[in-house]
């Protein structure tokens, strides 16, 4: 899983160690909810292709959450990480602005664990703010001949809209569910798959299906 990294000042360690240990919380969320799926599909057909119904499906399923509350009260290791977790959420609740840098993975941790719609606005609000982009695109890649119109940050962007809109699809209205689809499908995932994937504006070579991008990306 691609981390979000926060800045951390010198010397300011105690604040180091708290993303530490929430990162390591939702890792290990993501590799539980990883494996489940993986034991799921040995038990699908290979001609019983499905597609997924119901959110949030992307880094944790609502079964995965669940679980989850289980070990918080049963196991005070986990209990203490899930603290650290909501304590980055709580602060960036109450924050403003929009970047891939924000905690989006414990704001949707913390907004399926409390269901307190706090966490759901916050994440709204930086969903509303990132889709008034033009695009996700980075200035300096599109100076190259051709241009670049996705690079690593698109990929940040693109991984922190998604997962914070499929984390607060139920608390969305239906247009603003399809607003925010359009966005994340037209200024994102769209630049990626022209860029790297699809070669209707691209003749693809070693320099984009072999560039080490591609993985980070696609």
């Amino acid at each position: 899983m691609s981390h979000i990294a926060f800045p951390v000042a010198i010397g300011d360690t105690s604040r180091h160690q708290t993303s530490v240990k929430a990162s390591a919380l939702v890792f290990c969320l993501v590799v539980s909810s990883l494996s489940c799926l993986a034991l799921r599909a040995q038990a699908i057909p290979q001609d019983g292709f499905r597609l997924r119904h119901g959110h949030p499906y992307l880094l944790f399923t609502k079964p995965d959450i669940a679980r989850f509350k289980e070990r918080v009260a049963t196991e005070p290791a986990t209990e203490k990480l899930w603290q650290s977790a909501l304590a980055m959420a709580d602060q960036a609740a109450g924050g403003s602005g929009a970047s891939a840098r924000a905690p989006m993975e414990e704001l949707c941790l913390a907004y399926q664990m409390t269901g307190d719609a706090k966490y759901a606005r916050r994440i709204q609000q930086i969903l509303d703010q990132m889709a008034q982009r033009p695009d996700f695109s980075d200035p300096a890649m599109l100076e190259r001949d051709p241009p670049w119109h996705s690079a690593l940050g698109t990929g940040s962007m693109v991984y922190t809209f998604a997962i914070g809109f499929d984390s607060v699809h139920d608390f969305l209205s239906p247009e603003q569910r399809k607003a925010l689809a359009t966005a994340l499908s037209e200024k994102g995932v769209k630049l990626i798959m022209e860029d790297w994937v699809t070669g209707a504006s691209r003749i693809h070579s070693l320099d984009t299906m072999g560039h080490n991008w591609w993985r980070a990306l696609v």
